[in-house]
């Protein structure tokens, strides 16, 4: 088996102009932020839905925001190594996993190949070897990385995976895409410990991405339809860990109730101004007017220099979104 098959279906979204969002995109604050949101209030599991924003196909960097490319190909290893493993046909563990890293170097290269022992538990039995669910340590780490933004933990998730491995599977996820950009992570964020790293061509950064790949994401693991609806579910519950959600879910127009919520959030050292990135998956009722209107959407921003400005950002964006689903039938804003 491939190490990245079957490749992901096209996304479902697709871009809309806008006079009203071009209106907020020149508005004070909110007009240096690079941004993409993806209507997903009437979305079923096609995640069909109208995406407006600023700059939606422009890769930045998005520092701890890129954590997620790590995550999603955790995900796609054990779907993979799991079913490849069991093709195997030697029931010694050593000999097994020889002969699936046999299979993919073609794919990964000779130092690809992820470190299996390390993320995995695996056994092996009568005419069997078996990769079962993330070693306990490993799953710890996944925790810490996705939900705390633990950079030790990173470093060491990135480590096991293999760079090429990670490149690969956004390829095939169709989060990237080489020559036009999209989610990216070239490094593990710990640089003293000397990974050889490559930079996102597009950027020139380790960690890298446009608004509209990291809402593609966020609008699959919604709809369930990213690798498996039991796969979406785990990474949506790591996105919902207490320590690093995100910025989107400080910000919400008065009166208004935060039904569900996912994210990751990233933080600019000085060398980058202190600026500001966002993912996040917001339910809310909001408060137009005094009628409550149910919203669904999918947010990424990047290049936030002031959390109030995004704040505002937010707050006017759901009065849109709002205001397109108050009367009747959704309507493009």
């Amino acid at each position: 088996m491939d190490p990245f098959a079957p490749a992901s279906p096209a996304s479902q979204l697709f871009t809309v102009g806008s006079a009203r969002f071009s209106e907020l995109r020149r508005k004070p604050g909110a007009s240096g932020i690079d941004f993409a949101v993806a209507d997903l209030t009437k979305a079923g599991r096609t995640t069909r839905a109208p995406v407006y924003g600023r700059n939606v196909r422009k890769n930045q960097y998005i520092a701890s925001v890129g954590k997620v490319a790590a995550m999603v190909a955790c995900y796609w290893l054990r779907r993979n190594f799991r079913n490849a493993l069991g093709s195997t046909k030697s029931s010694n563990l050593d000999a097994a996993i020889e002969e699936v890293k046999t299979r993919w170097v073609k794919n990964l290269g000779s130092y690809g190949f992820p470190d299996v022992k390390k993320i995995f538990r695996l056994s092996s039995g009568p005419g069997v070897a078996r990769a079962f669910n993330f070693s306990p340590s490993f799953h710890q780490d996944l925790r810490l990385m996705v939900g705390y933004s633990d950079t030790m933990a990173t470093g060491k998730i990135v480590n096991a995976l293999n760079l090429p491995y990670i490149a690969g599977v956004m390829n095939a996820s169709r989060l990237y895409e080489a020559g036009k950009g999209g989610l990216y992570l070239g490094g593990d964020y710990n640089p003293r410990w000397g990974l050889s790293g490559k930079a996102d061509p597009v950027t020139g950064k380790f960690q890298a991405g446009s608004p509209l790949s990291l809402v593609d994401l966020l609008s699959r693991l919604y709809a369930r339809s990213f690798l498996s609806s039991s796969d979406s579910t785990e990474m949506i519950e790591l996105m919902s860990l207490g320590g690093s959600y995100s910025w989107t879910s400080s910000w919400a127009p008065k009166g208004s109730i935060t039904r569900d919520h996912f994210g990751k959030l990233g933080i600019y050292d000085k060398s980058y101004g202190q600026q500001y990135s966002d993912a996040a998956f917001m339910h809310r009722i909001v408060n137009l007017g005094g009628k409550h209107v149910e919203i669904k959407y999918a947010i990424a921003a990047t290049k936030i220099r002031k959390l109030s400005d995004y704040g505002f950002l937010i707050k006017e964006i759901e009065y849109l979104l709002a205001d397109a689903h108050a009367n009747g039938p959704a309507r493009v804003i």
